[in-house]
């Protein structure tokens, strides 16, 4: 697969990210090699089986965003810390995956009252 930035400002918003989470953006471009590694069946098999998984299992990585008709990937799935999110479709032509937004999404506890 090929990967490209839509708009192409996204790559500096990456490269701002890996000075602050280095750790994060070490994950993120792990998940760019395996995307570039897979061919469209992969890709759409990896997407199917993990849209399969239920909402609450802590491992889903994948969920589709219905407002923007885009794939959210979250790396990695659970972290106390928050996790990077990176917005994503499959191209018409099935060999490119454009990525549309990556953001680092902090927990931010609720507040809970006794």
């Amino acid at each position: 697969m090929k990967l490209l930035y839509d708009p192409p400002e996204i790559h500096d918003v990456v490269v701002e990210l890996s000075k602050a989470e280095h750790e994060l953006t070490e994950k993120y471009m792990n998940v760019l090699t395996l995307m570039k590694k897979f061919d469209y069946d992969e890709l759409a098999q990896h997407i199917k089986e993990e849209l399969a998984k239920k909402n609450n299992d802590r491992s889903k990585r994948i969920k589709y965003i219905e407002d923007e008709q885009s794939y959210e990937y979250r790396i990695p799935p659970q972290r106390k810390q928050g996790v990077l999110r990176m917005l994503f479709v499959v191209d018409d032509d099935y060999y490119t995956v454009v990525i549309k937004k990556v953001w680092v999404k902090k927990n931010v506890p609720k507040n809970k009252a006794n």
